[in-house]
């Protein structure tokens, strides 16, 4: 019997390395583009290969936008509330209401626009 010790390297699923030389803009441009997306080189040269792009999951962004969302929802609810209690809309509520809507438009638009 052999007793054969195993390294890191032979338990790889993916054996063969390659080498590519990159410029200095070039190596900026692929680590920032790695940075972004919160993925290692590898994954990104990978992902590359098979799909051709890198899906952006931005989740901070997208986590942003649904507390936005909760908090509009929370202040509908209050306004429904208000109104009724008094039979009518106060001018206040609608204004409050238009610029959480605001908001919310230019936060999704911002998220739209980054994935571009």
């Amino acid at each position: 019997m052999v007793n054969v010790k195993m390294t890191k390297k032979d338990n790889r699923k993916r054996g063969i390395p390659i080498q590519v030389y990159l410029s200095e803009e070039e190596h900026a441009d692929l680590t920032n583009k790695c940075k972004k997306n919160d993925i290692s080189l590898s994954y990104y040269v990978r992902t590359m290969i098979t799909e051709g792009e890198i899906k952006n999951n931005d989740t901070y962004s997208l986590s942003e936008i649904m507390k936005e969302m909760n908090s509009i929802g929370n202040e509908i609810n209050g306004i429904a509330k208000k109104v009724n209690e008094r039979g009518s809309l106060i001018g206040t509520d609608n204004e409050e209401l238009r610029d959480s809507y605001k908001k919310l438009f230019a936060m999704v638009l911002d998220k739209i626009m980054g994935i571009n």
